[in-house]
């Protein structure tokens, strides 16, 4: 009785590693995972398109290494007064830097992973690239810049007139 009892146990959770495998391989949004200094130790191939690295390069770096150096001390803010007392972050954008130097804007929210003991020993985070919500920002905004000069400036009386 006690094998059958195992067998069906490991079997579940045969089950259930696969279920959230097939997530963590199929999400569209980058996942990944740094320890305490900053290197990745776990990421998903969302996270390397996103970045245009391979695997084992992104193994190599920190999440400083793609990071524009401006927001270095955001970060460390963030971690500080967020992440470290909460165990998570809100969501907040940066930036982050492609393998061919190009940078590309992101949203993302970091949690904290803990140690057995409570200590720190790291992060993992959930990026989505925001680039083309960046673009219809800016359009909408140059769009909306064109219609009130021209309303402002227009030679001919107008009048918005609002039921």
């Amino acid at each position: 009785m006690d094998i059958t009892d195992r067998k069906k146990t490991e079997e579940a959770l045969r089950r259930s590693e696969q279920k959230y495998r097939s997530l963590y391989d199929n999400m569209r949004d980058g996942f990944a995972a740094v320890n305490w200094e900053g290197n990745f130790v776990e990421f998903n191939v969302a996270f390397e398109k996103m970045l245009g690295y391979r695997s084992e390069e992104i193994h190599k770096l920190t999440y400083e290494d793609i990071t524009p150096a401006k927001w270095h001390s955001i970060e460390t803010q963030i971690i500080n007064d967020q992440v470290l007392p909460r165990n998570y972050s809100d969501l907040y954008e940066k930036e982050y830097k492609r393998q061919d130097g190009s940078i590309f804007p992101a949203e993302l929210r970091t949690y904290l992973i803990r140690e057995e003991n409570g200590n720190p020993s790291g992060t993992w985070s959930f990026i989505r690239d925001i680039s083309n919500r960046k673009r219809w920002e800016a359009a909408l905004q140059e769009s909306e810049s064109k219609f009130r000069s021209f309303f402002d400036l227009s030679p001919q009386a107008a009048a918005r007139i609002h039921f």
